[in-house]
């Protein structure tokens, strides 16, 4: 695994400070648009009110260095489908992803945040019995739903 991302760096980012701000601005304007996606498309797909085994990773996969040891734990832990965001592999995604990673490092923020393939990520979670039924790039974000198979 890189060393990109210390447990201080992991603090700065994921604090308890960054996270009552996320929940102020969930209060005041409710899920964002990619977090409003994943909320209908588990919608579309019946589950609302029922109890199913679902894995949702929304934009988590592009903050750890090793997707496919993430992508294959989350895909054993889910016992019917996984549902993923992450950045997509436009040129405009890579870019921006970049300049964030320059921000971090002119500020000494002891993080970084990854580009993982697309196709890999699918490809890793497929190996561990699932079958993409739904894969959609975004702007910025893509969205997948995997369900297993075996």
């Amino acid at each position: 695994m890189s060393d990109c991302c210390t447990p201080k760096g992991y603090r700065q980012i994921f604090s308890e400070k960054n996270a009552r701000g996320e929940a102020k601005r969930y209060r005041r304007k409710g899920l964002d648009g990619i977090s409003r996606r994943i909320a209908d498309l588990l919608k579309e797909r019946d589950v609302d009110g029922r109890t199913l085994d679902f894995v949702v990773m929304n934009r988590v996969l592009c903050c750890y260095p090793d997707m496919p040891k993430l992508a294959a734990a989350a895909a054993d832990h889910a016992r019917s489908a996984l549902v993923l965001s992450f950045p997509n592999s436009r040129w405009w995604t890579r870019f921006g992803l970049t300049v964030v990673n320059l921000g971090f490092r002119l500020f000494r923020v002891q993080f970084q945040v990854f580009m993982h393939s697309p196709k890999l990520i699918l490809a890793t979670v497929e190996r561990h019995g699932f079958t993409t039924r739904f894969n959609q790039r975004g702007m910025v974000w893509q969205v997948a739903v995997l369900e297993r198979t075996d």
